[in-house]
C-alpha cells in the first residue's frame, strides 16, 4: 500500500487496487474516433489510464487529476505504461499492415459504414497520422477513403493543407496509396488530377501534371524516393511527384516509416511555402546576404563574382537551362531555409560587407541540391550550402547599411548577420522614393562586378541585365603611360588597415614588412592560423597598390588541387566562333597582362589558399619568368602561328605594346597569396625554387590576456573594427572571448583568429548564451577547424574548462563522433 497526494487530497493505493480497477474498466472505447493517448498495460491488455484510475475505489470521486498524474502514480507502483504519441510509428505500422493484409478478404463482406476495414481507412489511419510530433496540426488535415462506394476503387489516406486543396481531386498533397491485390503501399507526394481531367483533355492534363512535377523536383529534393511511378495510365503515372514503395513481404521498420513520412511532409511544406511566394510577386523582392566572415566572402568571390561553368552545374542538375556558359551561384545552409523558400524568379540578392551592400544580382531560380553544394563548396563543416540560388551576372553597388535600415525601419545600428528577406515596409519605401526596386538598384549601381565578366557579349542578347532595367557598361581602363620596365615603388600607410584590427603596433609592423617585400621585388605569401584576415589583408593591399599608375587592377583566384599549367598559363581550346579549330586561351596569370583588345595591362594576382594547389606543377614555366628570364611556350597564336613568348618587363624585346603572340610581365607586377598553415586538408609542399621568390609574412592570432579588464579592452578594439553595436560587458562578448581564449591557450600549436571569434559572436547574438547555444557555437565553428589535427584532444579538453555554461554531454558526444576523441575520462 502506497500513500499519495493530489489536489490537496490524501489517499492510499495498492497494486491489488489497480488490478481490480483495471478489470472493472470497460474495454470498449472508440478506437476509430477520438481516443486517449495514455494507457496502462496489464498482461496482454491495455486500457486508458484515466478510466482505470477513476475506477480505483480509494480515489475520491470528485478528485481533479490529469492523465499525467495517473501515469505518475501507476509508474511509482510499478505498472507498465503506453503513450501512443511516443509509439506513433508502431501504431501507424500496425494499421497499415492490417489494411493491406485484410483488405482483399474484406471485399467479400457487405460494404457498410460499420465495416472495420472502412473505419480503419476512413478514421483510424488518418487519426493516427496526427500522433507524430512533426505533424503540423495548424496546417494539415487528414482524410481517408476506401473507395467511391465499392471495394474495387483504390483506397488511400491523405494529408492535405487547406491553403493548397481540400480534396484529393486537385492540388498537391501527401498520401498512402494502397494496392491490396499486389500487396503494396505507396507513400507519395501526390497530385490530384480528377478535376484537371474534367476541365481539360487528357493530353493537356498530363502536360499540366508533368510541368508541375518538374518544377517541384527542381526546387525540392527527396532523397530515397523515386519519380517513375509504375502505371500504364499517363495521368496516374505522372501524378506522383515522388513516391516510395512498401511491399507486404518486405515491410519497413517503424523507424523507416516515421523517417519517410517526416521527410515527405517536410517536402510538402517546402512546396506550400514556394507556392505562397508566387502570390506576392507584384514587385521584385530584396534578399540580404552577409559576407562578413571568410567562408561567406570566399563563397561570394568564387561562385558569384567569378561564376561557375554551367557544365559543372549540369552534372548535378541536368534539366536546368541557362542562357550562357557560366552562371553565378549562391547557397544557403539549412538554418536559413525559411527565408530561402520565399525567393522567386526576378527577385534581387544584395551582398553585405563592412557596413555596405557591395554587390547585387537578379535571381534566376532556386533548388535544393546537396551534391552540387559539395562540389562547389566542399569545406562546409558538415553543414552544406545546399539551398542553391542561381543568379544573373552580378554588379557592383554602393548602398550604405544606414539607408537599408532607414528604408525598412530597422534599428539604427542593425547589422545584417544572417540571410534574410527584406521587410515589406522597405520595399514600399523604395517604391515611394525611387519609383521601383529596379530603379533603386540602377541608381545605386556603380559598375560590373569583375573584369572576368567582360567575355559575355552584353550587346548580343536580349540581355539578362537589360531586361532587369539595369544599364550595363564596362569601365574601360586607361593603359596609356604604363611602363612595363618600371620597378615598383609603393608607399603604404598603416591607415590602410583601418578595416582590420591588430594588437598594439602589430598592424604597423605588418605594413612595414609588406612594403619592404614588395619594393625589393618579392612576391608575398601571408601565412598563419585560420580566421586571421589574411585574404582580406591581401585584397586591401592590392587595392592600395592600384593607386600606382602602373597597376591597372587586381584579380583574386582560389587555388585548388586540380590546378595545372592550363589554369595558370593557358592552353588550346576550341575557337569561340565554333569553327572547329583550336586557339590558345590564356590562364589566370597571363590574363593579367592583356585585355580583350590585346592591350597591355598590369593586374595584380591574389591567390587564396595557395598551398591547396601543387604549385610547382601548376606554375611550370613561370618559375623561370619570375626570375626575369624569357620563356617560350609550346603554343602558337595569331595568323602567322608564332610561338607564344612570355617576357619580363625589363627584357630587351618587351614593350607596353606587345605583339599578339607576346605577353609582357611588368616589373611592378606582384602575386600576393595566402596560406593557412593549419589546413586540415592535404597540402602540397613547395619547392625551395618557388619559395625563394616569395616573402612569407606571418599573421598571428592575438594573444588573449588572462586579466578580465585587458580582455575587455581587446574586445572593444575588435567590436569597433567589426562595427558591432555591442559592449565588451555583454554576456555574448564575454562568452566569445572565453571560448576563444581556451582554444588559443591550449598547449599546442593550433590557434584561431578573430574572424572565427566573430562568427561565434554573431551566432550567440542570435541564439542566446545558454548552455546549448554556447556548446553549439563550439561544435559549429571550432570543431570543424580541428578535424585531422593531431592535438585536437588537448584543445577540446581545454575548451571544456571554459568558464561558460556548457552542455557537457553534448560536447563529449560531438567530440567523440566528429573528432574521434574521448574527453569523458572513461577508458
Amino acid at each position: 500500500m502506497s500513500s499519495f497526494s493530489l489536489d490537496d487530497r490524501e489517499f492510499e493505493i495498492s497494486e491489488e487496487d489497480v488490478v481490480k480497477a483495471f478489470k472493472r474498466t470497460e474495454e470498449g472505447y472508440n478506437e476509430f474516433g477520438h481516443q486517449p493517448y495514455h494507457y496502462i498495460i496489464i498482461g496482454e491488455e491495455k486500457k486508458p489510464v484515466k478510466e482505470v484510475f477513476r475506477n480505483i475505489e480509494s480515489v475520491p470521486e470528485d478528485l481533479t487529476f490529469t492523465s499525467h498524474d495517473a501515469e505518475d502514480i501507476f509508474s511509482q507502483i510499478g505498472f507498465e505504461l503506453f503513450d501512443e504519441r511516443n509509439d506513433a510509428a508502431e501504431v501507424v505500422k500496425n494499421t497499415l499492415l492490417e489494411i493491406i493484409e485484410n483488405y482483399t478478404s474484406a471485399q467479400k463482406d457487405e460494404f457498410s459504414g460499420d465495416h472495420r476495414m472502412y473505419k480503419l481507412i476512413r478514421e483510424r489511419l488518418p487519426n493516427k497520422l496526427k500522433l507524430f510530433n512533426f505533424y503540423n496540426k495548424s496546417r494539415f488535415t487528414t482524410l481517408g477513403s476506401p473507395g467511391k462506394g465499392n471495394w474495387s476503387n483504390r483506397p488511400f489516406a491523405a494529408v492535405l493543407a487547406d491553403e493548397e486543396t481540400t480534396t484529393p481531386r486537385e492540388g498537391v498533397y501527401v498520401d498512402y496509396l494502397f494496392k491490396p491485390g499486389e500487396g503494396k503501399i505507396y507513400l507519395a507526394l501526390d497530385q490530384g488530377f480528377t478535376k484537371i481531367r474534367e476541365e481539360k483533355n487528357k493530353r493537356a492534363a498530363v502536360e499540366h501534371l508533368k510541368k508541375r512535377a518538374k518544377k517541384i523536383r527542381q526546387n525540392i529534393g527527396l532523397e530515397g524516393f523515386k519519380t517513375e511511378y509504375p502505371s500504364e495510365d499517363d495521368l496516374d503515372r505522372n501524378a506522383r511527384v515522388y513516391f516510395k514503395e512498401y511491399d507486404i513481404n518486405d515491410f519497413p521498420t517503424e523507424r523507416e516509416i516515421e523517417k519517410d513520412l517526416e521527410k515527405v511532409l517536410k517536402a510538402y511544406e517546402k512546396y506550400l511555402d514556394m507556392e505562397e511566394q508566387k502570390e506576392r510577386k507584384n514587385t521584385p523582392q530584396l534578399f540580404l546576404a552577409p559576407c562578413s566572415n571568410d567562408d561567406a566572402y570566399a563563397h561570394l568571390r568564387d561562385t558569384v563574382i567569378r561564376r561557375v561553368p554551367t557544365d559543372k552545374v549540369w552534372k548535378f542538375s541536368p534539366e536546368r537551362d541557362f542562357e550562357h556558359d557560366v552562371v553565378s551561384v549562391w547557397g544557403n545552409r539549412e538554418g536559413t531555409s525559411s527565408s530561402w523558400r520565399k525567393i522567386d524568379e526576378g527577385d534581387f540578392l544584395l551582398f553585405y560587407r563592412n557596413g555596405k551592400y557591395i554587390y547585387g544580382a537578379e535571381i534566376i531560380d532556386t533548388e535544393t541540391n546537396a551534391d552540387l553544394a559539395k562540389e562547389l563548396w566542399p569545406d562546409d563543416g558538415g553543414d552544406p550550402w545546399k539551398h542553391i540560388i542561381y543568379l544573373k551576372e552580378p554588379f557592383r553597388l554602393d548602398i550604405s547599411q544606414d539607408e537599408i535600415n532607414d528604408l525598412a525601419g530597422y534599428a539604427e545600428n542593425n547589422v545584417c548577420q544572417g540571410f534574410q528577406s527584406y521587410r515589406d515596409e522597405g520595399i514600399k519605401s523604395i517604391q515611394e522614393k525611387y519609383g521601383s526596386v529596379r530603379e533603386f538598384l540602377s541608381e545605386k549601381k556603380t559598375g560590373t562586378a569583375s573584369p572576368e565578366t567582360d567575355f559575355i557579349d552584353y550587346n548580343d542578347r536580349n540581355s539578362q541585365v537589360q531586361s532587369s532595367g539595369l544599364q550595363e557598361h564596362q569601365s574601360g581602363l586607361d593603359y596609356e603611360g604604363l611602363e612595363v620596365s618600371e620597378d615598383l615603388n609603393v608607399e603604404l600607410d598603416s591607415s590602410v588597415l583601418d578595416e582590420l584590427y591588430f594588437q598594439d603596433d602589430e598592424g604597423e609592423d605588418i605594413i612595414r614588412q609588406v612594403q619592404g617585400a614588395l619594393n625589393s621585388g618579392k612576391h608575398i605569401i601571408f601565412t598563419g592560423p585560420p580566421g586571421t584576415g589574411k585574404t582580406e589583408l591581401a585584397e586591401i593591399v592590392a587595392e592600395e597598390m592600384e593607386k600606382d599608375s602602373n597597376i591597372t587592377g587586381h584579380q583574386l583566384a582560389t587555388a585548388t588541387s586540380d590546378w595545372s599549367t592550363f589554369d595558370t598559363v593557358g592552353g588550346f581550346m576550341p575557337e569561340k566562333n565554333g569553327g572547329g579549330d583550336l586557339e590558345f586561351n590564356p590562364g589566370q596569370v597571363l590574363k593579367r597582362f592583356k585585355d580583350k583588345k590585346k592591350d597591355q595591362k598590369n593586374e595584380l594576382l591574389v591567390i587564396d589558399e595557395i598551398n591547396r594547389a601543387d604549385i610547382d606543377k601548376a606554375f611550370g614555366q613561370f618559375f623561370t619568368v619570375l626570375s626575369g628570364q624569357r620563356v617560350q611556350l609550346p603554343f602558337t597564336k595569331g595568323d602567322e602561328e608564332k610561338e607564344i613568348e612570355v617576357l619580363s618587363g625589363d627584357h630587351e624585346k618587351a614593350s607596353n605594346s606587345p605583339e599578339e603572340h607576346q605577353y609582357v610581365i611588368p616589373e611592378s607586377w606582384r602575386i600576393m597569396a595566402t596560406m593557412n598553415t593549419y589546413d586540415k586538408t592535404s597540402l602540397y609542399e613547395m619547392s625551395y625554387a618557388f619559395m625563394r621568390r616569395f616573402s612569407f609574412i606571418r599573421i598571428e592570432a592575438p594573444e588573449i590576456p588572462d586579466e578580465q579588464d585587458e580582455r575587455k579592452r581587446l574586445m572593444e578594439g575588435y567590436l569597433d573594427a567589426w562595427e558591432v553595436d555591442m559592449s565588451a560587458e555583454d554576456e555574448e562578448v564575454l562568452n566569445t572571448v572565453e571560448i576563444w581564449k581556451q582554444v588559443n591557450s591550449a598547449d599546442v600549436e593550433r590557434e584561431i583568429g578573430p574572424a572565427i571569434a566573430k562568427d561565434i559572436l554573431e551566432f550567440l547574438s542570435e541564439a542566446g548564451t545558454d548552455e546549448k547555444s554556447n556548446t553549439a557555437a563550439i561544435t559549429n565553428y571550432i570543431f570543424p577547424q580541428l578535424e585531422g589535427v593531431p592535438e585536437r584532444k588537448q584543445i577540446v579538453e581545454s575548451i571544456s574548462k571554459a568558464d561558460v555554461e556548457l552542455d557537457e554531454d553534448r560536447l563529449e558526444r560531438t567530440a567523440r563522433n566528429m573528432l574521434q576523441v574521448d574527453i569523458s575520462g572513461e577508458e
